[in-house]
């Protein structure tokens, strides 16, 4: 038999050799609940679409946008309530890195300014 089953070691060794976990840091969120009649609101940013989920209990998918500019990493996400289909939620994941343009998709207006 073994008696060393039950026994539990603390060793300061093996606790000075564990690996460090480098966490992502998370980008800032800013939500919007909206009463309107089509998803996509026009916020001054050009978006492209890169994704679409079915919601659980939801008639409505949610989609999954990104910014078109140049090094600009903002996401957003737009669903519909699904308590009320005529309310739109909007998360915005991130900050833009550029102004807001309607034609200008590159890196020419870099004056980092937050959304």
């Amino acid at each position: 038999m073994n008696d060393q089953v039950g026994t539990w070691r603390s060793s300061s060794s093996a606790d000075k050799n564990k690996v460090k976990v480098r966490r992502k840091l998370r980008e800032p969120r800013f939500c919007f609940q909206t009463r309107s009649d089509v998803d996509v609101l026009d916020d001054g940013y050009k978006w492209r679409k890169y994704g679409q989920k079915v919601v659980k209990n939801s008639l409505h998918p949610r989609s999954y946008y990104r910014c078109t500019h140049n090094n600009c990493r903002v996401k957003k996400r737009v669903e519909r309530l699904s308590e009320d289909c005529r309310m739109v939620i909007t998360t915005y994941e991130g900050r833009h890195n550029h102004t807001p343009s309607d034609d200008s998709n590159s890196s020419e207006h870099e004056c980092f300014t937050s959304f």
